[in-house]
């Protein structure tokens, strides 16, 4: 109970605990000042009482009411530094005075010894070696002022009274000093245990959360109120091409990754708006800015930029951020591709139709409307390949923006489709640009062909009149034109193929005269009707067509081909077909032409035909074209006439048709003429 009263005495009502900084001061201050109030009263009813001494009764009285004020004055204010001086000044006046008064006699001088670990307990080593010279550097000078008048003391009672007192004080002083320590100890090493716990704990989600941040896909880094970075994860030092997340801290986020815009124009610590988070305390959210990265490149970001308090002021702000410059780059070409078409960059369909409705306005007028259409785009496709097909279509394009005036509205709406809104521009100006557009394509071509288009036209004159119904009769001219030039377009384009063919490899044009002669011959010692000798005749001129698409390196070579060497010549019959399949005057020829190379043991190419599944015309097409192959300049291995005879004899039945090769033998042998 009294070690409980005692407890909250010293702790002023348990207001100071043992986790407070000032705890021992306090526990200590509290002592000293009760011991004080007890002694100073023991001995001020002692000296009026028993020694009668009346002025050391009222240092004593003065000392203990001082004691006493200064205690209720800490109890009250708690005021610690205030107390410790008033129970400093206390003591020191209370003892200087009482061994003036009472002299050396009766031991009075053992009470010095209760100062030093009050003013050293309490104020300090500093303060305290002062106060303590100062006290003896007084006690000092007295006694050398009443030297000779002192006498030789005595072991008394008074004197028992205060060597025992004096050594009660210091013992209790030091007691009580030393319990308090040992609860602080008690308790340092108790919180040393928790804080140990608690660190490791930290520790702990520390590395949770970096393996957290570093996990993350986003940038995440935190900048201080100067807008240095003071941590980030690895993602963000990755996005912005430091090699490290150690490489990063420590920059300023604002001079070196957020200093200026896309196109390179500063951006001052007032107008970042990350800084201004820093400024207003709010959040900002962007997805229009760049970052720029170590190696003076830039990237496209979505970021966030969050502050942090701490008591109610901002002390920093954490940005969140992504790489969007793959987004944004996708946006731009789905903007690009919504107005523009991606091959020829002309206006599209969609964009044209709308643009077209602004334009049409009686400012305007006369507005024409021209429609073109390329000439064999789909037999280029077919033949030469799409990549082909769209060199055609470009040059067509570049051709049509050459011609047509800055202001002209030009789009291309279709495959092989272009639409050209002219304003201020009547029938007679539209007739002279699609001239001039004529002829500009006359004058250029793509795999050997001449560039050519269809073309049609109309012109808005009047306001009520719709632009429309301008642009049917527009197309539907374009039409017409088409149509009507059809079979001379074909005619051209089909010629074109065979004088490239036998311009470019001049032996083929006699080797396809050689192969047809052959093909009608040999149909007709088999009688054949005339109309096969016809398709004879065409099939063997035409069978070697498709090689127009070959390699004509390939095609001259002498020596062994090689294995992707020979697939791509195998691929010619196939070429052929789609070739002529193309124009109707050819289309009945290409069966043939595509199985010209089949065997009769099945063991030919494309389709691997045996026997009479293989068309006669194509059986009759492989021995002629054996016999002059073999007989032609085209070959290092040239055979007599009769070597070849001999050579194409002894395969009938395994290559060749057995009766196709009876019928060349009779042929050989009653035409003068082939024989030679």
């Amino acid at each position: 109970m009294i070690k409980k009263l005692f407890k909250k005495f010293v702790t002023n009502n348990h207001r100071f605990t043992i986790e407070s900084p000032e705890y021992r001061k306090v526990y200590l201050l509290n002592s000293a000042l009760a011991a004080f109030v007890v002694v100073c009263a023991y001995f001020t009813v002692a000296n009026l009482v028993i020694t009668r001494q009346y002025d050391i009764a009222i240092i004593n009285l003065v000392g203990a009411i001082m004691a006493v004020i200064t205690l209720l004055y800490f109890h009250v204010k708690e005021n610690l530094t205030m107390s410790t001086h008033l129970a400093v000044v206390t003591h020191f006046i209370t003892l200087a005075g009482y061994l003036l008064s009472k002299d050396i006699k009766e031991y009075s001088f053992c009470w010095f010894f209760t100062l030093p670990p009050v003013v050293f307990f309490l104020l300090g080593h500093k303060k305290g070696t002062f106060i303590t010279l100062l006290f003896t550097l007084a006690i000092t000078t007295g006694e050398i002022l009443r030297h000779g008048k002192m006498d030789t003391a005595e072991l008394s009672f008074d004197s028992f009274l205060n060597i025992f007192f004096s050594l009660l004080v210091v013992s209790l002083l030091v007691y009580n000093f030393e319990v308090s320590r040992k609860e602080t100890a008690e308790f340092l090493e108790k919180r040393n245990i928790e804080l140990l716990t608690v660190n490791k704990a930290l520790e702990y989600n520390k590395n949770k959360l970096q393996l957290i941040l570093d996990s993350a896909g986003e940038g995440i880094c935190g900048i201080n109120s100067d807008g240095i970075i003071t941590f980030c994860n690895e993602s963000a030092a990755r996005l912005l091409n430091y090699k490290k997340p150690e490489d990063f801290i420590g920059i300023n986020l604002h001079e070196l990754v957020h200093n200026k815009t896309r196109n390179e124009k500063k951006i001052t610590a007032d107008e970042c708006r990350i800084m201004q988070t820093l400024r207003t305390g709010k959040s900002i959210n962007s997805h229009d800015e760049v970052f720029w990265r170590a190696d003076g490149s830039f990237i496209e970001v979505q970021y966030t930029s969050a502050p942090l308090y701490k008591d109610g002021t901002i002390t920093g702000s954490v940005i969140t951020f992504m790489d969007i410059t793959e987004q944004k780059e996708i946006e731009r070409r789905i903007k690009y591709l919504s107005c523009f078409d991606s091959l020829t960059g002309l206006f599209n369909r969609g964009y044209f139709t709308s643009i077209a409705k602004e334009m049409d306005t009686e400012n305007n007028l006369p507005i024409a409307v021209i429609y073109a259409d390329i000439d064999g785009l789909k037999l280029t496709n077919d033949v030469f390949g799409h990549s082909a097909g769209d060199e055609l279509i470009k040059t067509c394009a570049d051709v049509l923006r050459k011609v047509c005036r800055e202001r002209d509205i030009l789009a291309r709406v279709g495959g092989d489709e272009f639409i050209i809104l002219m304003p201020d521009t009547d029938a007679q100006s539209a007739e002279g640009i699609v001239q001039e557009i004529k002829k500009e394509l006359s004058a250029i071509k793509v795999i050997s062909f001449k560039c050519s288009m269809a073309f049609g036209y109309d012109v808005k004159s009047k306001k009520n009149d719709f632009i429309e119904r301008v642009m049917e009769i527009a197309e539907g001219e374009m039409y017409k034109d088409k149509s009507i030039n059809h079979k001379k377009i074909n005619d051209e384009i089909f010629q074109t193929i065979v004088d490239s063919l036998h311009t470019a490899l001049p032996l083929e044009k006699e080797h396809s005269e050689n192969v047809s002669l052959l093909c009608q011959e040999i149909g007709r010692v088999m009688r054949l009707p005339e109309t096969d000798i016809k398709l004879l005749k065409d099939a063997g001129f035409y069978h070697d067509i498709g090689k127009v698409t070959l390699d004509f390196k390939i095609l001259c070579k002498k020596s062994e081909l090689k294995k992707e060497e020979k697939e791509e010549v195998h691929q010619h019959p196939a070429v052929g077909y789609r070739i002529l399949s193309l124009f109707d005057e050819t289309l009945d020829l290409s069966e043939y032409v595509y199985y010209h190379h089949e065997r009769w043991d099945g063991s030919g190419y494309p389709k691997g035909l045996k026997g009479e599944e293989i068309p006669l015309i194509s059986r009759i097409i492989a021995v002629a074209e054996a016999y002059d192959h073999n007989t032609g300049d085209r070959t290092t291995l040239k055979l007599s006439k009769s070597e070849a005879l001999n050579e194409i004899s002894s395969l009938a039945g395994t290559k060749y048709d057995p009766a196709v090769v009876e019928a060349f033998n009779i042929v050989l042998s009653d035409n003068p003429y082939i024989n030679k």
